[in-house]
């Protein structure tokens, strides 16, 4: 009965649609039959929906004063779980990891991203998830915020504000995180880590055999018999006979 603020397509449904309204509600229907709308009261004006890929049973709303709350439409009654205070302010956008199981994040107008365990039962009233980390993107109030949904990189996260920069936090850089989440990486993703690392290897192996004193040379190119570093001679550089000169003293013995 209010302006529509977000939509969300079903993930495995596709002629289901979520949409949120600053009426407090969220519409869900079935673009085969439209009539059969199930709404769902949430606690504030909405900001965000999304639907988990991996429970694809459950919608989370994001709301206008920082709660976060997730539903089963099949049953509208009551919520599966709510977050009472996701956020000190706006709860501006939520999203689930495509390929790590149970890995959610909400953005606000907090100016924080935070990082949710979301793995719990389907039940009503079931445990609410726990933030497990959190940053300033330093982009001002956020208004969005989605996940790479490529499988070689299932750590990406890309949040906006209202400073005009896109900023983005691999959150595998937060060892709890990585710690607990590794196990959930989906089976695409397992494999493009598996790749890469084999393919790192030989590299890495390389860099090991490498004299004392060279790592980190490889912009140093050879130049007839000496060595160039920004388009200058090293020191000891050139041909061994160019170095090597008589001295007209004699050596001094100390006794």
């Amino acid at each position: 009965s209010d302006k529509v603020q977000c939509l969300a397509w079903h993930p495995n449904e596709s002629a289901v649609l979520a949409s949120g309204a600053y009426d407090r509600q969220v519409c869900v229907l079935d673009a085969r039959a439209p009539s059969a709308v199930a709404r769902l009261a949430c606690p504030a004006d909405l900001e965000a929906v999304a639907w988990n890929p991996h429970r694809p049973e459950q919608l989370v709303a994001a709301c206008e004063d920082g709660s976060v709350v997730c539903f089963d439409p099949r049953s509208p009654s009551a919520p599966l779980w709510t977050l009472a205070k996701a956020h000190q302010k706006g709860c501006s956008g939520v999203s689930f990891a495509p390929h790590l199981d149970g890995l959610m994040a909400t953005a606000g107008t907090d100016k924080a991203v935070k990082l949710w365990d979301s793995r719990q039962g389907a039940a009503q009233g079931s445990a609410p998830p726990v933030c497990v980390g959190q940053r300033d993107m330093a982009g001002g109030k956020l208004f969005s915020l989605g996940w790479c949904t490529d499988a070689s990189s299932p750590w990406t996260l890309a949040a906006a504000g209202s400073k005009a920069l896109l900023s983005i936090w691999e959150v595998d850089m937060v060892e709890s995180v990585e710690a607990k989440f590794t196990p959930c990486l989906s089976a695409e993703a397992a494999q493009a880590a598996q790749l890469h690392s084999a393919a790192a290897a030989p590299a890495a192996a390389a860099e090991e055999k490498r004299p004392a004193g060279m790592a980190g040379m490889d912009q140093v190119h050879a130049t007839g018999g000496g060595s160039e570093r920004g388009g200058k001679e090293t020191a000891g550089s050139g041909p061994k006979k160019d170095r090597k000169k008589k001295s007209t003293k004699k050596p001094s013995v100390t006794k």
